[in-house]
């Protein structure tokens, strides 16, 4: 309206309108496109092989990017959908396929940049809370600092991977992917003593302005013959410590995910 008036375009009775261009074109498609025609190439089975030709046919009228160029900073302008966290996919298909020494093929790197991982994880737990779970409010939230007086401007800053709340109920997820997810004193397994210590922060502060807040440490679970299980009580406020199987299908993935939320958000004291 501001720029309908700045032109005086009611004179002549128009107004200045501004409008999207929709097009299956676009930079995240071509993206998307790129990463598959690359995984065409790679050493995976047959069954996603044709899943990917499929997903190509409807790609038909997109273009594509050369992946060695792609801008991994780019932003989709479509808040609110599916694009960063496949954009997020695409970044670690293409960042973990290395050329082979044999028949040109690809394959994936063993051993992905454990940083890189991390934050994935945290995203892919995060959008499966908001897409299966729209009963929930899921969010990485900033946890308030419950300070009796003054607000320092040096105090860090608290940043939730995933915050489930409903209702009354809290639970602050704090989700972690090591290679080794528990440390080793005098060869006994502990729980990462900075781990501990975070989410305990973040529980404290957000307890202190009221609700059923509980905390969780959610590894993603390796091979080793010890993994991370506990939970106990501190200050009122229950802090768990479990593993995410994701070497399984993904109903089962689905399965650890659902109880999460039955456990600490819809039930009884868990």
């Amino acid at each position: 309206m501001s720029e309908s008036v700045r032109r005086m375009s009611s004179t002549r009775h128009n107004v200045v309108c501004d409008y999207d261009e929709f097009s299956v074109d676009i930079y995240p498609n071509r993206v998307l496109k790129a990463t598959l025609n690359l995984l065409l190439h790679s050493v995976i089975p047959n069954e996603r092989m044709m899943e990917i030709r499929r997903a190509l046919a409807v790609l038909c009228d997109v273009g594509t990017v050369d992946v060695r160029h792609v801008d991994w900073d780019f932003r989709s302008d479509r808040s609110g959908d599916d694009y960063p966290m496949m954009m997020s996919l695409c970044e670690l298909t293409v960042k973990g396929l290395l050329q082979s020494e044999s028949k040109g093929d690809m394959k994936v790197r063993t051993v992905f940049d454990e940083q890189r991982m991390c934050r994935l994880y945290e995203k892919f737990i995060l959008e499966f809370y908001r897409r299966e779970h729209p009963e929930v409010v899921a969010e990485a939230s900033m946890v308030k600092w419950a300070l009796d007086e003054g607000l320092p401007d040096d105090l860090p800053v608290m940043q939730t991977d995933i915050t489930l709340r409903c209702s009354n109920r809290v639970l602050i997820i704090d989700a972690k992917y090591y290679e080794n997810n528990m440390q080793y004193r005098f060869d006994r397994p502990k729980i990462h003593s900075h781990n501990l210590y975070q989410i305990f922060t973040y529980v404290t502060n957000e307890s202190a302005y009221g609700g059923d807040v509980s905390g969780m440490i959610l590894y993603a679970r390796t091979d080793c013959e010890k993994q991370p299980d506990s939970s106990f009580v501190i200050n009122g406020n229950r802090i768990t410590v479990r593993t995410l199987d994701l070497y399984c299908d993904f109903d089962e993935i689905r399965r650890q995910l659902d109880g999460i939320v039955c456990d600490f958000i819809k039930s009884g004291s868990p």
